[in-house]
């Protein structure tokens, strides 16, 4: 159904969309031009993303002109959307990186044509990853609902479901709902990778080397199973955090609910041997979102600044911890404190860095971990040379910017942002250069430029990757429903105590 209505859409395009040249005779207007999203005035984009769609008034008619270098090309609009010849673009774009190209809207009136002030959108050099991956959720609370990991093709628009939470099981009309989630890969390449189906007949479905698995990752005395995730970028390796979730409500506040955490503990996983070993537990504080480091000798995580038991829930506030790491013996060193966000009476999580390992990525907020319903929330750089904090204002809404993922390039930072309505998150991009500079964040296209406007799901946990998943959605639910579990294996004991706090280090503020 889902390529059905793209493909209905498309012959829209192509007939509204046809060539037609600029108005020569105008009145010019000092107002920007009336499109939406309008974060794509100013914005600077990358050289291979796809055509840069957008809305005006459904109601009027428009034509609209692009040019940059020796290439220009007008389109039309009668039914509100303004959309691009992908071809045409893709030349466009090759003519102009590092360049201005400029848009003019024109809108027709009573008395001929009216053109808006013109805006301009920057072609960066830097190519962005071909695939941004992530789930689509509703605003459900009690029940999974429906919900999906999809993937999305920045270069052609095409949509696609890698694995969905409902099925069919062998007796006809039966169907279950699942939560699917956790979905990561091995450094930005999916022949790698892995989500979760939690629940009866569930797991984590692995794809690793060319073949599919299902593993119960809830072995030995762990009290739970495995949940956030981060491959090693080069080893058959798997950092897990242990958590328990939990969901309330609130009643006054502008936070609609509140998600926090009653347990949090580190494992890693070996592929290869199919074993479960630990890497910290603690007796008083919590430690989770585990993150490599691209070279692989560190694990960044985050930790609760104090006892994990102390109420009320909006006094656990998070650090930025490391912990060395020996591949050749495979075993722990040193911890050390990256980021105190507690001195500074707030709380910091999902650490990401950078593949060229100069910035860590992270989100700060007034408190907690699961900052997705935060209003608070926002991202910020941490220059690892210098120890400079970036706070990236102008990237950050008044509304929550929360979860972010790195492209391989490490030139753009996708955000997932509820900066438009507080509810619904959206992915943005934008370009950070290697001083760590972010540019206008723009919100990520679509072929239909009403696509986000009318979607009633969030993008959750977004991250690029530079190839498709390598197996179909039947393939995967052929490993869910039909396939039993592989029990993994449990290495070792867990450790009691390990100390989380050595070794602070001092963040300065830009």
């Amino acid at each position: 159904m889902k390529k059905t209505n793209l493909i209905i859409f498309l012959l829209a395009t192509l007939m509204s969309a046809c060539s037609v040249d600029a108005p020569k005779s105008y009145t010019e207007s000092s107002d920007a031009a009336p499109i939406q999203p309008n974060c794509y005035i100013g914005t600077t984009i990358p050289c291979n993303i796809l055509p840069m769609n957008f809305c005006v008034d459904a109601d009027k008619e428009f034509i609209v002109k692009v040019s940059g270098g020796k290439t220009e090309f007008s389109v039309a609009s009668d039914n509100g959307n303004v959309c691009f010849p992908i071809d045409k673009w893709k030349s466009l774009l090759a003519e102009n990186k590092d360049n201005d190209i400029t848009f003019e809207v024109y809108e027709k009136t009573n008395n001929g044509y009216l053109r808006y002030a013109p805006f301009t959108m920057t072609v960066s050099g830097d190519s962005i990853d071909e695939y941004v991956t992530y789930r689509m959720i509703e605003p459900s609370y009690q029940a999974s609902g429906e919900m999906s990991v999809n993937q999305y093709n920045l270069s052609t628009g095409e949509e696609s479901i890698i694995a969905s939470d409902h099925y069919t099981h062998s007796q006809p009309g039966y169907r279950t709902q699942r939560c699917v989630n956790c979905h990561f890969v091995q450094r930005h390449n999916s022949q790698n990778r892995s989500f979760y189906y939690r629940g009866e007949k569930g797991g984590m479905i692995l794809s690793y080397n060319g073949t599919v698995r299902k593993i119960d990752t809830k072995t030995g005395d762990m009290p739970f199973s495995t949940s956030i995730t981060s491959w090693h970028p080069t080893l058959p390796l798997i950092a897990f955090s242990m958590d328990n979730f939990k969901q309330s409500f609130h009643s006054s506040t502008t936070n609609k609910i509140e998600t926090f955490n009653l347990h949090g503990d580190l494992v890693l996983y070996d592929i290869e041997k199919n074993e479960i070993t630990n890497i910290i537990r603690t007796e008083n504080r919590f430690e989770s979102f585990p993150e490599w480091a691209p070279d692989g000798k560190h694990l960044y995580f985050v930790c609760t600044d104090d006892d994990k038991n102390k109420l009320p829930f909006d006094s656990v506030k998070y650090d930025i911890l490391r912990i060395a790491f020996d591949a050749d013996s495979r075993s722990w060193g040193k911890i050390d404190t990256v980021y105190a966000a507690t001195k500074l009476d707030s709380s910091a999580t999902i650490p990401k860095i950078s593949p060229d390992g100069k910035f860590l990525a992270i989100t700060r907020a007034e408190y907690g971990m699961q900052v997705p319903t935060e209003h608070s929330a926002d991202v910020c750089l941490i220059n690892l040379a210098t120890s400079e904090l970036l706070p990236l204002k102008n990237v950050n809404s008044p509304l929550c910017d929360s979860y972010h993922s790195w492209s391989t390039n490490s030139r753009w930072l996708l955000i997932a942002s509820k900066r438009e309505d507080g509810s619904y998150a959206r992915n943005y991009i934008t370009h950070i250069d290697e001083n760590g500079n972010a540019t206008k964040p723009f919100r990520m296209p679509r072929l239909n430029p009403r696509h986000d406007a009318d979607l009633l799901k969030s993008y959750n946990v977004p991250e690029f990757a530079q190839t498709p998943a390598p197996f179909s959605t039947a393939e995967y639910m052929e490993v869910v429903a039909k396939h039993d579990a592989e029990k993994a294996k449990f290495g070792s004991p867990m450790t009691k105590q390990v100390d989380g706090k050595s070794g602070a280090s001092n963040i300065h503020h830009r």
